[in-house]
Parts: structure tokens; C-alpha cells; sequence
């Protein structure tokens, strides 16, 4: 039997490495400042990946299969590549997607906004790219244009594809089969927190128009755990309607499995406390919480992050968290209310360390008290983040 060509005396080839973009798998446009989610996939049918190489079209690259989220300064368009080696020194052939950056001036915040409509409360989820809405939610009191229903009523329309924003402009015409009512919703983002705009509404065939504004913040979730990421200390909701009933469920490693559940209602303040203290309470890096009232539903993925040191000499103070995760340093101020006081915003670095330099804003003594807050500022899994992940000193 002859050797096949070019392989010397019938070595079989080695087979170059197959990389793969799973997340953005397809090209994307993001609202400057909010990051991209790079999730890379790589496989060797005959031998193993030993290295992975991202280009992120801005001169910056990453050497990990998984670089997570990322953020551009400048807006533009961006061909992001990945590539992979094996051991025998085969490179996969280039896969890219393009990333398409704008910067508006404002950066409206991803995830579940909240207003007031005469009729209804008012809920829309913008995407984790800030470039369209995917679902608008109404809690009826009332049916508009003299209609009558009865009273908290929740109906639901969804867009997987998004209403998409043109600017800071959208426009947004759905039905609601089940009330027999058909909505168009218009609006402006005015800040990153902040949108108004008008409505107009056919129910049982009259129509009827009106204004809107967003004014009440989010229903939210707040993990508390030690310096070191290694306790559960308290996790809380915030901006419930009080008195509600708001069920807690812990997915941990978001595996779609419901690890723990309970139950509390929110006091008057809006607040709702879980307290446990066994292990079946405690969450991890990238266990998946969710809070529902029956009304309102938000959640978020735990996220790492460390507290280190509190240098009060240098009034500097570090920690770890996930390359480009974001996180925002409070120190208390003892002359204000708590928890007021300074605080500082900042990004975990390529090697997963992020400092706050307080030095000229303020001066850190021994004792002093304050807050690291770790934030989503996009989707995990197509759930709209409603959460941030809290350190305590």
C-alpha cells in the first residue's frame, strides 16, 4: 500500500483546532459605555487547544477562551477575531463577528424600566446592547378610554426581536389579546435612568391618548457576601410594592433547577429580607436569583468580587473581580446620613485586580466604613439584570 502524500512513512496529519464565537454569535451593535459578552468555544478532534488568541479590533487582545465583558472607549466599528492553537502548533482558521459601537451622550440602562400610565403601571425591558426593547409589561387598574377591568390585572407582550431604538427614540405599537386592547407607546430616553413620552389606546373600539414618565425605580436585588466571596451574608429586594408577597429562588449554577425558594413580604418601605443560615441558602459566582411578586419579576447572576485591602495611609482600596467587571466604591462619610459619601467607578483589569484611589477626595482613617458594589451591565441569558453583588467594610 503506497503512503498517502506529504505524510512520510504514513503518519496520519495532525488536524488544525476549530474555533467558534458563541457569544456575540452574530454581528452586534452596543450604546457606549455598556460591554460586549465575548464567549469563545474551541475543540481539537485529535489532540487538545493549548492557547487561545481574541482581537478585539481596537489594538487590545485576550489570551482566554472566555474573556467576558467588554467595554470600548470610543465609539466605531470593530471586526473582533478568535483564533486557537493546538499542541501540535496547528492555528484554526479566523473567526470573526463585527462590533458596532455608538455613543449618544446618553447611555440608557439596560434592563427593566418602570413609569406610569393613568390606567396601568407601566414595565419595558431594554436589551443588554441598549438598542431595543423586547417586552413591555402592563399592570392594569383600569382599561383605558372608559373600560373596566378588574383591578391588577398583569398582561404581557414580547419581542424577541426587539422594537429597536433609533437614537434615543422608540416607538412601540402591540395588542393585548386577552383585555382586547391595542397600545402604541412612544418615548425618549432623557438620562441613563430617565424616559417619557405618550400613548394612545383602542379599547372595546374607543380610543383615548395620554402621557407617560418613568417614575419609580426598579423593583431590585442585592447579595451581601464577605470580603473574600466565601459567605452569604444577607441578600435583600428593594422597590416592591409593600405589603406584597415576593417569592425568592436561588438557580445555583443557573442550571435551570431551583435550589432554594421562600418566601417574604415587602415592609413599607419596599424592602423584603431572606435571612438563612444553612448551606442551602448560600450563592456562588453565577448562581441565578429571581424575585417575583406576581406583578413584577427581576433577576440577576451573582458576580464575583473581592475585597483586599483598605489602605488608609495610601487611601487606596483593591480587590478582585472579572476582567471589565464594573464596580462602584462608596466610603460613608461620617458627617453624612449613611450610607452617603464619595464614591468612585471602576473596571477589574486584564489581570482581574480593580483599585479605587480616593487620595484628594477623601480621607480614609481607620474604621472608616463603606460599600463595593458589583454590577451586570448587560443580559445573562436573556434575562434582563435587576441585581448587583455587595461587599460590606
Amino acid at each position: 500500500m503506497l503512503p498517502l502524500a506529504g505524510c512520510g512513512d504514513g503518519e496520519v496529519p495532525n488536524l488544525p483546532p476549530v474555533a467558534a464565537i458563541a457569544n456575540p454569535s452574530r454581528d452586534t451593535a452596543v450604546v457606549s459605555p455598556y460591554a460586549v459578552d465575548f464567549l469563545g468555544t474551541a475543540t481539537d478532534a485529535d489532540g487538545a487547544v493549548v492557547s487561545h488568541h481574541w482581537a478585539f479590533g481596537d489594538g487590545k487582545e485576550a489570551s482566554v477562551e472566555d474573556p467576558g465583558p467588554y467595554s470600548y472607549e470610543a465609539a466605531g466599528v470593530y471586526n473582533v477575531t478568535y483564533q486557537v492553537t493546538d499542541e501540535d502548533g496547528a492555528v484554526s482558521s479566523p473567526v470573526t463577528v463585527v462590533v458596532t459601537v455608538t455613543a449618544t451622550g446618553i447611555a440608557p440602562q439596560p434592563g427593566n424600566w418602570f413609569g406610569t400610565m393613568p390606567f396601568s403601571l407601566l414595565q419595558f425591558t431594554l436589551n443588554g446592547q441598549g438598542t431595543a426593547i423586547t417586552e413591555v409589561v402592563l399592570i392594569l387598574d383600569t382599561l383605558p378610554c372608559g373600560g373596566g377591568h378588574p383591578q391588577r390585572t398583569r398582561v404581557t407582550s414580547s419581542n424577541p426581536g426587539g422594537w429597536p431604538l433609533s437614537g434615543l427614540d422608540f416607538a412601540i405599537e402591540t395588542t393585548f389579546p386577552e383585555v382586547a386592547l391595542g397600545l402604541t407607546l412612544n418615548g425618549s430616553f432623557t438620562s441613563h435612568t430617565e424616559a417619557s413620552g405618550t400613548w394612545a389606546a383602542v379599547s372595546s373600539g374607543t380610543a383615548c391618548a395620554g402621557t407617560w414618565e418613568t417614575d419609580r425605580a426598579a423593583p431590585d436585588i442585592a447579595v451581601t457576601m464577605s470580603a473574600n466571596f466565601t459567605r452569604t451574608l444577607r441578600l435583600n429586594g428593594f422597590n416592591w410594592l409593600a405589603g406584597r408577597a415576593v417569592r425568592l429562588e436561588i438557580d445555583n449554577h443557573a442550571d435551570g433547577t431551583i435550589d432554594f425558594d421562600s418566601t417574604a413580604r415587602a415592609d413599607r418601605d419596599g424592602v423584603v429580607r431572606f435571612t438563612q443560615d444553612t448551606p442551602s441558602f448560600a450563592v456562588a459566582e453565577g448562581d441565578s436569583i429571581r424575585m417575583d411578586d406576581g406583578l413584577w419579576r427581576t433577576g440577576f447572576v451573582v458576580l464575583y468580587v473581592t475585597l483586599d485591602a483598605v489602605d488608609a495611609t495610601a487611601n487606596l482600596i483593591r480587590g478582585r473581580a472579572r476582567q471589565a467587571t464594573r464596580i462602584r466604591v462608596t466610603v460613608h462619610d461620617p458627617t453624612l446620613p449613611s450610607p452617603q459619601g464619595p464614591e468612585i467607578l471602576v473596571s477589574a483589569d486584564t489581570a482581574g485586580t480593580w483599585q479605587a484611589d480616593f487620595s484628594g477626595l477623601f480621607d480614609i482613617l481607620i474604621g472608616t466604613e463603606g460599600l463595593v458594589t458589583a454590577t451586570c451591565p448587560h443580559l445573562f441569558g436573556g434575562m434582563a439584570c435587576g441585581g448587583s453583588t455587595m461587599i460590606e467594610w
